[in-house]
């Protein structure tokens, strides 16, 4: 166990020592590290640092370009000025916000790189936690039939309904905020995209089991690689057989199935997806 043979005292110096304590103050951010000695000044007295304004997400806006991600989407950051997509991808406009899916994160890649690899036209997908829509867009660019999206974040459903309005495409989607128990009565969902991180997934893994069609799929992503072997643990106690598996760099995404029932996807393989951006 970390920190064994550590006593509670020391601890508590180290807590102190490491503590960073962030003030607004006229729109700067301070920031004291509580337990400093002063930095070699006389008598250990603390000094404030302050920081000059900055927004980080106008800066990263700036700086962001269209993507190519796996061989059927292009991910373009600019609403105001869209840059058409490469002859065969299609155009998903995602402006970079507070919600999470702008496509740059490699878990985001994952969903979408398995996504191509499922039969979705014609098909009902549930995207869990939508952030900012991009997948449930993306299903709906790759011919689903219906494709619901929700998020308990009302502030992230706002920015998915602002997604899908700047589409330069019609790919209607319904969105809400709230959980699975809206679901009701329960539908069957032919292929379920859920990109949360294990503590988010695991406790909606029986809600999802029974959302999902008896031959349908659970696309799970936000896991790191090194969470895969726990994860499938949790995954079979929930009723789930996992069928396929990838990689991106210290990421990692799983198609799942119904128990033995099984997709039609085919047998269990471990990809690496190095190559998910061309």
């Amino acid at each position: 166990m970390a920190g064994a043979g550590v006593s509670g005292r020391e601890r508590r110096r180290r807590h102190r020592r490491d503590r960073v304590h962030r003030e607004g103050r006229g729109g700067r951010a301070r920031i004291r590290l509580r337990g400093a000695r002063g930095a070699g000044r006389p008598g250990g007295r603390r000094r404030p640092f302050r920081f000059a304004d900055q927004d980080w997400l106008a800066e990263y806006r700036r700086h962001a370009v269209p993507r190519p991600i796996g061989t059927r989407f292009w991910v373009d950051p600019h609403p105001e000025v869209p840059t058409p997509p490469p002859a065969g991808r299609v155009h998903l406009v995602v402006e970079p916000r507070q919600a999470f899916g702008s496509g740059s994160h490699e878990s985001t890649q994952l969903v979408l790189l398995m996504m191509e690899e499922l039969p979705l036209v014609g098909r009902r997908i549930l995207d869990v936690g939508t952030g900012s829509g991009i997948l449930a867009l993306a299903a709906r660019a790759l011919g689903a039939a219906e494709v619901v999206g929700f998020d308990i974040d009302f502030e992230a459903v706002c920015i998915a309904h602002q997604t899908v309005a700047v589409q330069p495409q019609r790919l209607p989607v319904a969105l809400f905020a709230g959980s699975t128990s809206a679901l009701a009565p329960r539908p069957a969902f032919d292929v379920i995209l859920a990109n949360l991180i294990p503590v988010e997934a695991q406790p909606l893994l029986a809600d999802l089991r029974s959302l999902l069609a008896p031959d349908g799929a659970l696309v799970l992503s936000g896991l790191m690689a090194d969470q895969l072997a726990a994860s499938e643990e949790e995954l079979a106690r929930c009723g789930f057989a996992v069928e396929r598996a990838r990689e991106l760099e210290e990421w990692a995404g799983l198609v799942c199935t119904a128990g033995a029932r099984g997709s039609g996807l085919g047998a269990r393989t471990d990809e690496s997806a190095s190559p998910a951006v061309r």
